[in-house]
C-alpha cells in the first residue's frame, strides 16, 4: 500500500505497549510515565511509523507443572523514544531484595504485544480500521540498549510466567553462599518450602477433598482487571496476569473459583462457551472414597494432577477471566473411560472438523515437512488463529488454484524415510508413509487434523519477516471431539 508515495508492506500493523506496575489504577493511564505506546500503523498516521521487530513463542499446557502455556517474547526496538528508556531505568529491581512478591511485581514492566492487519473497508467506514489480535502479554526479564550505525536499538526479553514466593525463597538461598572457619565456601543443600501434605482421611468424597487442596495451596487466580484486553477470543490468554491468592480468598471454600464436570472438551482454549456438564462424574466425584490418598506434590499443580490420576481424570486450569474467579474443569477421557456407561453420550472423534483450514498450500511460505513421528512443521503468513491445542488441516481440493498457479502435480506421490532424507516430505508427496503407519490408512496427509503444539511468531515491520510458524503433536495423537 503506498501512503504519502512510500510503499507499506501488506497493510500489516503492529503495537507494543509498555505498562508501568501492577496498579490497578493505570490500566487505562495516558501518563506517559506509566504507559508507552510504540506502533507501526502509517494507514491512521504517517507518524507511526516505527521499526520493530518481534520473536514471540507459546508452547503447549503442561499441567504437572505451569497448566499454563508459556509464552517468550524478544522485542527489537529501532531509535525508541526517551520516555521508554526511562521507564526501563526507573523500574530496575530484583526479586531477592522483597521477603514478598508484590512489591517486586508492583514495580517491574508489563509488556503487551498487538499484531494484525488494516481494514480499508471498516476505516472507510469511519471505523478505526485496526483489526488487532493480542499476541503476548508479560513481564519485562531484561534488556538491552546499543548503537549500530545510525540507529539506536532497544531490545527487550519478556516471558509470562510469574515466579512463586516458593520459587523466590530457592533462588535466594541457591544465590547465598557461606563459609566454615577454615575459608572454604560451605556446600549447601535445601528443600523448598512445602505445605503439609493432605490426608484423605480428613475429607468426605474427593470432590470435597479437591476443593480444600485448591483452596489451601492456589498461589494465583484469574485478575478482575485486564491489561488493554482486546475483544478477539484469540486475545484473551495473552493479555490478563494472573493475581496472588490472598487470606481472604481462603477463608472460605469456592470463594475465588468454580469447579466443572464436563465431557471431554474439544478446544482447551475455551471450555466455558461450549462445556457440557458431566453430572455423572460429578456424583461420582463426590461419592469416591478419599481413604489412604496422600498428597505429596509440591505445587497445587502437582497436587491436583495426583487427585486427578487417582479418580482417572484430567483436568485444566483456566486464568483468564476478568472476574476474579479461576475455572477449573474435569472430564475423563473417551478412550479410556468406556467402562462407564454415561460415556454414550460423547462424540466420537472427528478428524473433519479442524479449527484452521489451508487449502492447496494457499498463505504458506514453505512446503510443510513432516518427520518420522508424524509431526508437521508447516510455516505460512502471519495467522494469529494459530494456537497452542488447536487443530489444523491441510486440505487439497482438485481444481482449487489461484491464477493458475497451484498444479496438481504439486501434491506428489507417496513419500518414505528414505526420500525424505533427500526432500522435505511433502515435496516429495502426499502420502507420507509415517502417518500411514501410524494410522492405518494410505497415509495421505491432507485430510487430517494435527493438534497444534509450538508456534513461533516472527514480525517484522520494515523486512519481509511476518509469518507463523507451526509445529504439530504426532499424527497418531487424533484430535477428539467433545
Amino acid at each position: 500500500m503506498l501512503v504519502d508515495g512510500s510503499n507499506f508492506r501488506m497493510d500489516r500493523i503492529l503495537r507494543v505497549i509498555v505498562w508501568a506496575g501492577e496498579s490497578t489504577s493505570i490500566h487505562d493511564t495516558d501518563d506517559p510515565n506509566k504507559k508507552c505506546v510504540i506502533e507501526y500503523c502509517p494507514m491512521a498516521d504517517a507518524d507511526l511509523n516505527a521499526r520493530i521487530e518481534v520473536t514471540e513463542k507459546e508452547v503447549p499446557i503442561i499441567n504437572s507443572k505451569r497448566n499454563g502455556p508459556g509464552f517468550s517474547a524478544k522485542i527489537r526496538i529501532y531509535n525508541p523514544p526517551q520516555t521508554l528508556n526511562k521507564m526501563i531505568s526507573d523500574h530496575v529491581d530484583w526479586s531477592f531484595k522483597n521477603t514478598a512478591l508484590d512489591p517486586y511485581y508492583n514495580k517491574r514492566l508489563y509488556v503487551t504485544i498487538d499484531a494484525g492487519y488494516w481494514n480499508n473497508e471498516n476505516a472507510a467506514s469511519g471505523g478505526d480500521g485496526r483489526e488487532y489480535n493480542r499476541l503476548f502479554g508479560g513481564w519485562l526479564n531484561t534488556s538491552s540498549y546499543y548503537r549500530k550505525g545510525v540507529d539506536n536499538i532497544l531490545e527487550m526479553f519478556c516471558h509470562s510466567i510469574r515466579i512463586t514466593p516458593q520459587e523466590n525463597n530457592s533462588m535466594i538461598q541457591a544465590a547465598s553462599v557461606a563459609r566454615n572457619r577454615t575459608g572454604n565456601y560451605l556446600r549447601m543443600s535445601y528443600e523448598s518450602h512445602t505445605r503439609s501434605s493432605d490426608n484423605g482421611r480428613s475429607y468426605q468424597g474427593w470432590d470435597n477433598m479437591i476443593r480444600h487442596v485448591i483452596t489451601d495451596n492456589a498461589e494465583f487466580k484469574a485478575p478482575k482487571t485486564p491489561w488493554g484486553v482486546l475483544n478477539t477470543v484469540y486475545a484473551r490468554n495473552a493479555s490478563l496476569a494472573p493475581v496472588e491468592v490472598t487470606a481472604d480468598d481462603r477463608s472460605a471454600i469456592n470463594k475465588f473459583y468454580y469447579i466443572n464436570y464436563v465431557y471431554e472438551p474439544r478446544n482447551l482454549e475455551d471450555i466455558e462457551s461450549d462445556k457440557r456438564i458431566d453430572e455423572d462424574l460429578m456424583k461420582y466425584a463426590q461419592d469416591y472414597s478419599t481413604q489412604g490418598i496422600s498428597l505429596t506434590g509440591k505445587t497445587l499443580a502437582e497436587k491436583i494432577q495426583q487427585m486427578a490420576d487417582r479418580l482417572g481424570v484430567r483436568w485444566h486450569e483456566d486464568l483468564t477471566y476478568t472476574d476474579g474467579m479461576t475455572r477449573y474443569y474435569f472430564w475423563e477421557p473417551v478412550a479410556s473411560a468406556g467402562n462407564r456407561s454415561k460415556k454414550k453420550d460423547a462424540l466420537p472423534i472427528n478428524n473433519d472438523d479442524p479449527d484452521i483450514i489451508i487449502y492447496n498450500f494457499q498463505n504458506l511460505l514453505q512446503v510443510p515437512s513432516i518427520d518420522g513421528a508424524g509431526q508437521f512443521t508447516i510455516k505460512m503468513m502471519f495467522n494469529p488463529q494459530a494456537k497452542p491445542n488447536k487443530n489444523l488441516m491441510l486440505k487439497w481440493v482438485d481444481g482449487l488454484t489461484h491464477n493458475g498457479m497451484i498444479s496438481p502435480g504439486a501434491k506428489g506421490v507417496m513419500s518414505t524415510a528414505q526420500i525424505g532424507q533427500y526432500y522435505p516430505s511433502l515435496q516429495a508427496g502426499a502420502y507420507n508413509a509415517q502417518v500411514a503407519a501410524l494410522l492405518g490408512t494410505n497415509g495421505d496427509v491432507f485430510n487430517v487434523s494435527f493438534k497444534i503444539a509450538y508456534i513461533t511468531h516472527t514480525l517484522s515491520t520494515h523486512s519481509d519477516s511476518w509469518s507463523t510458524e507451526v509445529k504439530t503433536t504426532a499424527v497418531a495423537l487424533k484430535p477428539r471431539s467433545r
